[in-house]
């Protein structure tokens, strides 16, 4: 027996033993036999150390950290995933956590989220190959696909696409180059003067400029100017449209190349919101040109600029118009009714060749009831029944009886109305709730409503 130490006594070990760390092994040490086991009761029985070795009882995938068994070491981030989403080890819980700064990436760069990658998208900073200086989105470097990528990121402003590289200029004449400048030639990335034939179709090198045009694409002309089209190396007027190469100024007009004719308005859209021309552009009607200067058919000016053969705010231009008596709000031109509501408070009748009308044809829809004129004729006016298959649909009753009206001789002829299954007065109604049809109650009026 250790003198000073009675039998049995079991000491906590502080000074060189592991620390109590949560979810950790707290190793003790018996005063008899110098040995230390695991405090918790599952741990293994034969994990046992001793005061020179405080970790020993230590999981096999923990690391031993300054005497504290450890998911990862703060030092060097082992045990974190460098491209995981914790790639730092945090030196107070000694457990893997999200990056907050460069210098927790080893080399690398924290994103928003607590992730490292190779650069930053932000800046690009990272990407140092001149292969690939681009930081996509996902943090990692690639080739350039664009000038815009090339300005964006800070490097050279041009892109060869072939090789992914920002480059000051492209060998040739223009990529990065002032093409009409003192230095137009670009040659090992360094913009220079010319020298014989190396401007191109159209163009003449003089005192190291290139001066003229280029025929193949009117390039050297002001494309706004009196002389937009190069020939022979000289800027003139135009004289056709073919002469006008750039889409958007498509149209020879007085010698310039315009968006658009105004002698027939080509160019411009017929149904959309700036549908004339006027001195080359295209513009809304009431601004100096009437609708009916472009199309004598679609001559109405509506307040957005628009031309069309009707004004969908009150369709009175399509009323006798055969094409149909709604005006279609897109293309502002008369079209057939689709539904009842195209017609209200009138009806579409698909029969009439989709026209508005009063009343649907050979049904009580659209005339009173309650009158002597229950029916809708063939001219859409409203008559007297003249069989009892007109009244089949009829509240009243499915009888067509004297004076041609629609109503009921017996209940028989009231079973399916919606306002009572009683006949009574040659009318159909209801006594009690038990009289109406699922959904409906009888009132006062002794008929069946909607609650």
């Amino acid at each position: 027996m250790r003198r000073g130490l009675l039998p049995g006594l079991t000491l906590i070990l502080l000074s060189t033993g592991c620390i109590d760390v949560p979810g950790r092994p707290t190793v003790t040490m018996d005063a008899a036999d110098g040995s230390s086991s695991d405090a918790r009761p599952d741990h293994h029985p034969d994990a046992r150390t001793t005061a020179a070795d405080p970790c020993a009882a230590c999981d096999d995938d923990a690391l031993c950290v300054a005497g504290r068994c450890a998911d990862c070491d703060p030092a060097t981030h082992q045990g974190c995933a460098a491209d995981g989403p914790t790639p730092t080890c945090d030196p107070e819980s000694l457990s893997c956590v999200g990056c907050a700064a460069d210098a927790d990436c080893r080399g690398r760069h924290c994103l928003p989220g607590g992730r490292c990658a190779e650069c930053d998208p932000a800046d690009h900073r990272g990407c140092g190959l001149p292969e690939r200086p681009i930081c996509d989105v996902d943090g990692t470097c690639r080739a350039c696909a664009a000038d815009a990528e090339c300005v964006a990121a800070g490097r050279a402003p041009i892109c060869d696409i072939e090789a992914g590289v920002c480059r000051i200029c492209l060998d040739g004449i223009g990529r990065g180059c002032d093409p009409t400048g003192g230095a137009p030639i670009c040659e090992a990335e360094r913009c220079r003067a010319c020298a014989g034939a190396e401007c191109g179709p159209g163009l003449d090198c003089r005192d190291g400029r290139c001066e003229g045009c280029n025929p193949i694409d009117n390039s050297g002309c002001d494309p706004d100017g009196g002389a937009p089209i190069c020939v022979n190396g000289d800027c003139e007027a135009c004289q056709l449209d073919g002469q006008c190469l750039d889409p958007a100024r498509g149209f020879c007009v007085d010698g310039r190349c315009r968006a658009c004719d105004p002698a027939t308005h080509a160019g411009c859209d017929p149904a959309g919101g700036l549908p004339l021309c006027d001195a080359g552009a295209c513009v809304g009607c009431g601004a100096g040109v009437g609708c009916a200067d472009r199309d004598p058919a679609r001559p109405l000016c509506l307040s957005d600029g628009r031309c069309g053969i009707c004004d969908p705010a009150d369709d009175a231009a399509c009323a006798a118009d055969e094409a149909g008596p709604i005006c279609d709000g897109a293309a502002l031109i008369c079209r057939a009714c689709r539904d009842d509501a195209d017609c209200a408070p009138g009806f579409c009748d698909p029969a009439a060749g989709g026209r508005c009308v009063p009343c649907v044809q050979g049904t009580i829809t659209g005339c009173d009831l309650a009158s002597d004129a229950p029916i809708c004729g063939l001219d859409w006016l409203c008559r007297a029944c003249d069989g009892h298959d007109e009244c089949a649909e009829s509240r009243r009753g499915t009888r067509c009886r004297g004076g041609g009206t629609c109503g009921c001789d017996n209940d028989d002829h009231c079973a399916e109305s919606s306002r009572g299954r009683h006949c009574h007065d040659h009318l159909c109604l209801c006594h009690d709730d038990d009289d109406c049809p699922p959904g409906r109650t009888c009132n006062d009026a002794e008929r069946c409503v909607l609650p």
